[in-house]
């Protein structure tokens, strides 16, 4: 059995506007996003937690500005961890990793949706990128 079992996902937040930055003559469109995790409190009571990730992006020097919020649910199974890893280290690794696919999903069909270049984004491995982040921001 798995230590950390993913509940599923919703929705917290979809905001999109467009803006002022035209696509590039090859069709791309050059993006300067923000990636952020936030954790709800575990509660004493029950094993889950509510992991919410998020990607936003101003307008400024952007072809629209977008925030989108997912929320996901996981059960952490404190008997199957038997290497004590612990809660906290599998949140911040794999619930992240396991949310950013449908995150990455919501962002293509959004944009798609608004009629203007769908924004697909690449894979890459979230949890470092928001590590690097966070030193950075030190």
């Amino acid at each position: 059995m798995a230590v950390i079992e993913f509940k599923g996902y919703k929705v917290s937040k979809i905001d999109f506007e467009e803006g002022l930055a035209k696509t590039q003559s090859n069709g791309k469109i050059k993006i300067s996003p923000e990636f952020n995790v936030d954790f709800g409190e575990s509660n004493p009571d029950d094993d889950f937690t509510d992991v919410t990730l998020s990607f936003k992006m101003n307008k400024s020097n952007n072809p629209f500005s977008m925030y989108i919020a997912i929320t996901g649910r996981f059960e952490y199974k404190t008997e199957e961890d038997i290497g004590n890893v612990g809660e906290e280290q599998l949140l911040n690794t794999n619930a992240v990793a396991l949310l950013f696919p449908y995150l990455r999903s919501i962002i293509t069909a959004v944009t798609a949706q608004a009629n203007i270049t769908p924004l697909v984004l690449p894979t890459m491995n979230i949890v470092e990128m928001l590590k690097e982040s966070k030193s950075s921001n030190k």
